[in-house]
């Protein structure tokens, strides 16, 4: 494991080092960059977030950033959520990876689209599972209402080019994140849910959901592709609807009911005290439903 000092030095070259082959194997990396001729791939053994190495990279002036990168970790010790929360990925349970790559579109629903290529590409492997997946705004896609996969989108800057840095954690197996204070679900629970095998490789779930991501930003670049991630995610959305209870990041707590997602993808509320307000991702430390949730 990566100490402090090491972490901080990491370079390309270094995680060229630690590379593993058995890892990128059992992957099979070789036909995920047949399917996107241009991205670079690479997978280690452990490390402390992919999405703080991804970043790293970007910000060394040595580093050669000029298309897609996607790093994934067989496990990792300092994973975050959104407003820093851990989420500490346990060797052989969990797929972990990043991508990054330029991006010069600000504003665009890269949270919203990243959930959708997570649950498309999982229903690509187990075909039942669009109709069991719900998503929990901003980033979290639910299963059974319990956390099945975080997702953390952040952007960096590099001279006049932006990018980037999509990271996303998916339970295959089950985990215990009751330390981190999250009731989780898992892949093989999805899958024996639907009297399926629950012994799915972490290798197909990577192809399709990496796949289901390419396409979605794809799409973002098109006419009308924010409306339509918007409209996709909305359907699916089960903290629309709800009496729910939000933590503000100046500490407050408030109560209300959401209404509806804006264009932005901000949360329209209205608030149990009265008057309406938008919720945005970046002032709110967390949303839960108000009671057990039924289904995703």
């Amino acid at each position: 494991m990566l100490d402090a000092a090491q972490s901080a030095k990491l370079t390309l070259t270094a995680i060229e080092e630690m590379r593993s082959p058995a890892l990128e194997s059992e992957l099979k990396l070789q036909d995920l960059r047949a399917r996107w001729p241009d991205l670079t791939a690479r997978a280690v053994s452990a490390i402390d977030s992919t999405n703080e190495a991804l970043k790293r990279l970007l910000r060394d002036p040595h580093t050669a950033a000029s298309g897609p990168l996607l790093l994934i970790a067989d496990s990792q010790s300092d994973g975050r959520g959104r407003s820093g929360r851990s989420w500490h990925g346990q060797s052989g349970r969990s797929l972990l990876f990043s991508l990054s790559l330029p991006w010069e579109r600000p504003g665009a629903p890269i949270p919203f689209a990243a959930g959708l290529a997570v649950r498309d590409g999982i229903a690509d492997v187990i075909p039942e599972a669009e109709n069991l997946l719900a998503f929990k705004w901003p980033n979290d896609v639910n299963y059974n209402g319990r956390k099945l996969s975080g997702i953390l989108c952040e952007s960096i800057h590099r001279g006049a080019v932006s990018y980037l840095v999509c990271g996303i954690g998916l339970n295959v197996l089950p985990v215990d994140l009751t330390a981190e204070g999250i009731e989780s679900s898992s892949v093989s629970e999805l899958a024996r849910s639907t009297e399926r095998s629950a012994e799915y490789q972490r290798t197909a779930l990577l192809h399709a959901i990496t796949v289901r991501l390419q396409k979605e930003l794809q799409d973002l670049r098109t006419p009308g592709g924010y409306a339509s991630v918007m409209e996709r995610y909305t359907v699916c959305c089960s903290t629309v609807g709800r009496d729910i209870t939000w933590n503000t990041a100046d500490g407050r707590q408030e109560r209300g009911y959401a209404e509806a997602l804006t264009a932005d993808g901000g949360l329209a509320v209205l608030r149990l005290q009265g008057g309406r307000e938008i919720l945005t991702a970046s002032e709110i430390m967390e949303v839960r439903p108000n009671g057990k949730e039924n289904g995703a």
